[in-house]
């Protein structure tokens, strides 16, 4: 009983304790992983290819009023394509750019809902058969779900969302949706 008792204080403790740091002149700073499978349509060549992604992605913001943040992030992703087609190839890809993040609910709660949306510009260097091919593009996605927080400054973040991506050069474009797991800090002026 005594055990029971105590695991129940200490709940609500953290409790009482877990006030997120939502609010205007705020840093945030963290990152998020993500994993996709999808598929590829390439115009005017009439292939389809079937590809796996692992993306990691850290990022730095500044709430500019409470529950709104704006920033930037960095990327780092890894695309395994298999077709009948052709030879089953990889793509490292290196992007960055401006996101936006807003929470839905009071910044008090110790599960937030949120928002998130961002643009990217990225480099692609791809191996096929022996070949190396860089190209450049960019992604957008919107993204959402909750954030749970541990405490008044660490969160973690579930995600669903829609993800583009379209390569420049040849003219290949992607649209997936995308479960993403993430970790924040936020940090108190």
């Amino acid at each position: 009983m005594k055990k029971n008792s105590f695991v129940l204080c200490l709940m609500l403790l953290c409790m009482q304790v877990a006030s997120a740091q939502l609010t205007k002149g705020n840093w945030l700073v963290g990152g998020s992983g993500s994993y996709s499978a999808d598929k590829q349509v390439s115009e005017g060549a009439g292939i389809n290819i079937k590809s796996t992604s692992v993306v990691i992605t850290p990022n730095v913001g500044y709430f500019l009023i409470n529950k709104f943040a704006v920033g930037m992030n960095l990327g780092f992703g890894v695309n395994k394509l298999r077709s009948l087609n052709i030879p089953t190839s990889s793509i490292t890809n290196y992007y960055a750019g401006p996101f936006l993040k807003y929470y839905l609910l009071q910044e008090d709660k110790l599960v937030n809902l949120f928002v998130y949306g961002n643009y990217n510009y990225g480099l692609s260097r791809g191996k096929n058969s022996g070949r190396v091919d860089k190209s450049s593009g960019y992604t957008y996605s919107v993204s959402g779900g909750p954030a749970i927080f541990f405490n008044n400054t660490a969160a973690l973040e579930l995600s669903i969302g829609w993800y583009h991506s379209r390569s420049i050069e040849d003219k290949v474009y992607t649209n997936s949706i995308k479960l993403g797991l993430g970790f924040q800090i936020h940090l108190d002026n």
